[in-house]
């Protein structure tokens, strides 16, 4: 695994996201959860590789331009979309397990991007656009 391969996962996973409009459509919230585990599965194995492996370092300094850090950001506003779209499809109570298993992601995509921070050279957790992505 290296950057260019998690550079396709993440823009993967973050076109899919960006379809949920169509999930919502559907009003659906288990498609969403399992778009949302997807996610959560690839994005951890990612985590383990770039804690875990040394030969990760070189792949860390080669993202010189930040295009993780880029895709990270894009990532994590259509986490928040979904959410969005998440919490207006969940007003019934069957479905407290799953939104609670969404916002245990949500707050592991929090560690990942702060994990990210050091070597994607972003000083803050805001984007060119001013939006703070996080409050700690």
């Amino acid at each position: 695994m290296n950057i260019q391969n998690l550079v396709k996962q993440l823009n993967s996973l973050t076109r899919a996201l960006g379809t949920l409009q169509v999930v919502a459509v559907q009003k659906d919230p288990n498609v969403l959860l399992k778009e949302v585990n997807r996610a959560k599965h690839l994005i951890s194995q990612q985590l383990a590789f770039f804690v875990s492996d040394p030969a990760a370092e070189k792949d860390k300094r080669e993202d010189s331009d930040s295009q993780l850090g880029a895709l990270l950001i894009e990532f994590i506003k259509e986490l928040r979309k979904a959410q969005q779209l998440y919490d207006q499809m969940i007003d019934d109570k069957k479905y407290d397990a799953e939104k609670e298993q969404f916002l245990v992601f949500q707050h592991q995509i929090k560690h990942l991007f702060w994990h990210f921070q050091g070597y994607l050279n972003y000083a803050s957790d805001i984007d060119q656009s001013g939006e703070q992505l996080f409050v700690p």
